[in-house]
């Protein structure tokens, strides 16, 4: 996980974003399963997310940190009581979700890889979800690994 300290350290990528803003359109069933499809393919490629982790103290200075160096991230409950860490597809989305970081808090840009080790180094937390109550895209740990193994060409 890399500390983002400058804005143009992180580039949006225009596809993922455009696939995700399709899915507040109205599809009827074959177009939410192509578009499920073409957001599937999109996301097993080297896209990149934004997360907001708090590392340990000794690593606050660190540019990169890695899961299971963290003291902790906040995270959100649904009425279940799941678990789920927030992620986000641009700054101004992970800006909106929280404004103000707390003492000790950093913006990180993290690959599916990242967030699968964040996943099982926390295993209380049941999935990943992007851009909360905008997209709320669930990213849990098998289709991590899945989306991974795509990406490495090993399925």
């Amino acid at each position: 996980m890399k500390k983002l300290i400058n804005s143009q350290d992180f580039v949006p990528d225009k596809e993922l974003l455009a696939l995700l803003a399709k899915r507040h359109g109205l599809l009827n069933n074959v177009a939410s399963r192509k578009l499920q499809e073409e957001l599937t393919v999109k996301i097993s490629t080297a896209v990149r997310f934004l997360a907001i982790l708090f590392p340990k103290e000794e690593l606050r200075d660190a540019d990169i940190v890695y899961a299971n160096q963290l003291a902790k991230a906040d995270q959100m409950r649904d009425i279940e009581g799941n678990i789920y860490l927030p992620v986000f597809t641009t700054i101004e989305d992970a800006i909106a979700f929280k404004p103000n970081l707390s003492e000790g808090e950093f913006m990180y840009i993290v690959t599916k890889k990242d967030l699968l080790s964040f996943l099982n180094n926390n295993l209380k937390t049941a999935a990943c979800v992007v851009n909360p109550g905008k997209d709320d895209l669930l990213l849990y740990r098998v289709i991590l690994q899945n989306l991974i193994a795509v990406e490495k060409g090993i399925i």
